[in-house]
């Protein structure tokens, strides 16, 4: 079985364009869809779930290209702050 991350995107009301990153997977004969947050390019918003999209990708998920190019703009622009095993809060360059 493969599993698809799928960019949707859907303009609002405003002359931004925002896209919202949905999980689409199959189960059951049905499609399951998860929420994993916002990016709207214009303005640079980016308010996106990553550990939760990471977890995915560990399990064997497929991107796509907009969701690739998504995630290397945050990895270069932005540091991420997560806690390990300790609970200790620890900062990460990804560059």
């Amino acid at each position: 079985m493969t599993n698809n991350i799928f960019l949707y995107s859907k303009s609002n009301k405003t002359k931004y364009k925002t896209y919202k990153i949905y999980l689409y997977f199959k189960k059951h004969n049905k499609y399951n869809i998860i929420k994993l947050g916002i990016y709207n390019s214009k303005l640079n918003i980016i308010s996106c779930i990553y550990y939760i999209l990471l977890k995915y990708l560990k399990y064997g998920f497929k991107l796509n290209k907009n969701i690739i190019k998504i995630l290397l703009y945050k990895f270069k622009c932005y540091e991420f702050k997560f806690k390990n095993n300790k609970g200790n809060d620890r900062v990460v360059d990804c560059v």
